[in-house]
């Protein structure tokens, strides 16, 4: 393959390798996760050219013969003066290393300066404007962003986007449940932030479900290709395609990849339907609370035994879908006010 007997300069020359320093995509980031892996031996040249790329910064402007040819000579002779020092000192000729890949860099591009960001200087970044859509309780909603992307939030649910996206990221941050159809973009990845969860996607549908209450988190794939990572660690990562689910337990620490999932029994509630498949008190009790937005008051748990399953169509009243459980899961009910005593 082309890369494999690629040095840390070679990596840094390559303009697809640069591309995805600078410009990472969804289909980029898998292409190097899964080069990496089959080729370990080569993790310390890629992640020595990732921070060579990242140190620099290109303007357009033509930078005469002559003075690339005096920076050659004179990183040459640092390099020289520093040669008997590799063997006692392998930082220094780190160090010299960097230099030289930095220098092809330039010559290689021939058009541009290099500019080298000083720390501490501040770098002037450009206002957003967020929108924060807040669904309450018993309620749905259904927006479509600047960039025809259309999102249809569950009940409870919070959307923050900006007004206006870059013009290089479309992100986004999700607290609940959403269904994303994203409209393509190969230059624009779409990211989505929630509960501890990325989801990177260039152009798909699938679904999110990410409340502060619940013990999981999950992104199923509808059409398309996802790639999804924990917030806290960004090297791991798994690629979902249609009918797989990512879940991460927050209580755990741990995540696993379903495969053939009931994506119709998932994307339910989109279509106004509740689907309860095995499901014990505590998500039978959540989930009744964000649809009908009630309290529940349990002085008698349910009897779900090994797990309750039931379909309830669209605008089936509280009482109505009370009145059908209440034989099957042991329970009798008062509904006032908005609260429901279970006894």
């Amino acid at each position: 393959m082309k890369y494999n007997n690629y040095s840390a300069e070679d990596f840094a020359l390559d303009d697809a390798f640069r591309v995805h320093v600078l410009h990472p995509n969804a289909e980029s980031e898998v292409f190097w996760e899964e080069w990496i892996a089959d080729n370990p031996d080569c993790v310390e040249e890629v992640e020595l050219a990732r921070q060579m790329v990242l140190s620099i910064q290109f303007t357009e402007v033509l930078v005469p013969e002559e003075k690339i040819d005096a920076v050659v000579q004179r990183i040459n002779q640092a390099i020289d003066s520093e040669q008997p020092q590799r063997k006692k000192n392998g930082y220094v000729f780190w160090v010299s290393r960097v230099a030289a890949a930095i220098l092809l860099v330039v010559i290689s591009v021939l058009s541009y300066q290099l500019v080298i960001d000083k720390q501490g200087v501040d770098l002037m970044t450009e206002q957003v404007t967020y929108v924060t859509k807040e669904v309450p309780l018993g309620q749905k909603s259904t927006l479509t962003l600047g960039d025809g992307t259309k999102v249809k939030l569950n009940s409870g649910s919070t959307f923050r986007f900006p007004e206006t996206f870059s013009d290089t990221l479309r992100e986004v941050y999700l607290t609940g449940e959403a269904f994303f159809d994203v409209a393509k973009n190969p230059n624009k990845p779409f990211v989505i932030h929630s509960q501890g969860v990325e989801t990177r996607v260039l152009g798909t549908s699938f679904n999110i479900s990410a409340y502060p209450t619940s013990e999981n988190v999950s992104v199923a794939v509808a059409t398309g290709k996802v790639k999804v990572k924990l917030s806290e660690n960004k090297k791991r990562s798994e690629v979902l395609i249609p009918n797989q689910m990512f879940v991460y337990q927050k209580s755990k620490g741990r995540t696993f990849k379903a495969e053939d999932i009931n994506l119709a029994d998932l994307l339910a509630w989109k279509d106004k339907r509740i689907v309860f498949n095995k499901s014990l008190h505590d998500e039978i009790i959540e989930t009744l609370e964000r649809w009908y937005g009630v309290t529940f008051v349990v002085n008698k748990k349910l009897e779900t035994g090994t797990g309750y399953t039931a379909q309830f169509q669209p605008n089936k009243s509280l009482k109505a879908t009370l009145e059908c459980m209440k034989y099957s899961l042991g329970f009798e009910y008062k509904l006032e006010n908005n609260i429901v005593t279970l006894n």
